[in-house]
């Protein structure tokens, strides 16, 4: 079986949509053209900011979660509209996922300037050889992780009888996480990440990790509901996107999400939020308690002062890229010449 093949069934068991294949170029990194600020002087993304403060404008760079917010199945057309927006305008496109080998098969997905997958541990970008890795994050995260070691407690941990008909661990090839399925409720979910957690930094006190947990969006019957995932300390989606931030010098931009994965990056980015229709409760209600009412009532302030847009759940023009184009479209989270060459265009 092909990489592609492969693709397709580990997403489809995971419960995303069903891609065309396609493959993307992708480039073995050479150290020395990866390193520093090198590689990202050479992206796409950084050239299209440049073009945009050369012409006195504001550099803006949309950061979105895949599945069922970038893309819905309901939602295709505001998902390309959005895409072709975003290029025609010279912002950027980041797209931040747990998924994992995305770089091999974006399906029919708009090529991303940045791609970030497995849950924030890995970053490529996009230049004119195709998607490259990030060395400089890579080895920023690598710091006391030790991947073969934590399998091997996870696995010792897993003989207790209590979690065995509950967890599944499946073949994983990724360097910088550790997946496994989980079946049951919320409250059992939340304790199996606090026993698991507190078992590994119990036996190994100088790894850094995290142990962190995420729905299943499409659960078939008698399949699982969550993924558990544990990951280098210093990785996840809010710090990639801090590390992009500081790479590429990004100060306007919007974060978009709809699932409790995509908690941190929304509320710790520094950066306007939305969550977009038909998002998940526990999202909700996070993002609710966290954050203040204002005046408008789709709109609430963090503490450190950005907003959130709580786009209508209910409303099928709100879904996915509907949601981001919805809350972009108030006016009140971009300025005044990303409105004129993007939002009044779409």
């Amino acid at each position: 079986m092909g990489t592609i093949e492969k693709q397709l069934e580990f997403g489809s068991e995971h419960g995303f949509p069903e891609r065309k294949s396609g493959e993307v170029k992708t480039v073995e990194p050479k150290e020395e053209e990866t390193e520093g600020a090198e590689l990202y002087e050479r992206s796409l993304i950084f050239k299209k900011l440049e073009k945009r403060r050369e012409r006195d404008k504001t550099p803006f760079v949309l950061f979105s979660d895949i599945d069922r917010t970038f893309y819905h199945e309901g939602a295709l057309d505001d998902m390309q509209k959005l895409g072709h927006g975003l290029e025609n305008a010279d912002m950027g496109l980041v797209l931040v996922t747990g998924r994992r080998d995305t770089n091999k098969n974006l399906g029919n997905l708009p090529t991303p300037d940045v791609l970030v997958q497995a849950a924030g541990s890995e970053i490529y970008i996009r230049t004119d050889d195709g998607l490259i890795l990030d060395e400089a994050y890579a080895h920023k995260i690598s710091e006391r992780w030790e991947r073969e070691k934590i399998m091997e407690y996870f696995h010792a941990f897993l003989e207790n009888k209590k979690w065995q008909e509950r967890v599944k661990l499946p073949d994983q090839e990724s360097k910088w996480e550790v997946v496994s399925f989980f079946t049951g409720t919320e409250a059992k979910v939340k304790a199996f990440v606090s026993e698991l957690e507190s078992h590994l930094l119990g036996l190994s006190p100088e790894s850094k990790l995290k142990v962190t947990y995420w729905e299943n969006h499409n659960p078939k019957p008698g399949s699982f509901n969550f993924f558990v995932g544990i990951v280098p300390e210093n990785a996840g989606k809010v710090e990639a996107i801090k590390h992009l931030q500081e790479s590429l010098d990004i100060k306007d931009g919007l974060v978009a999400g709809d699932s409790r994965i995509d908690s941190d990056m929304l509320l710790n980015s520094g950066l306007p939020a939305v969550i977009v229709g038909e998002s998940r409760q526990s999202l909700i209600k996070e993002a609710t308690s966290s954050s203040e009412p204002l005046l408008f009532k789709e709109v609430r302030e963090l503490p450190e002062g950005q907003w959130v847009y709580f786009a209508p759940q209910r409303k099928k023009s709100t879904r996915g890229a509907g949601g981001i184009i919805t809350a972009l479209k108030t006016g009140m989270f971009s300025k005044k010449d990303v409105l004129e060459d993007l939002v009044k265009k779409l």
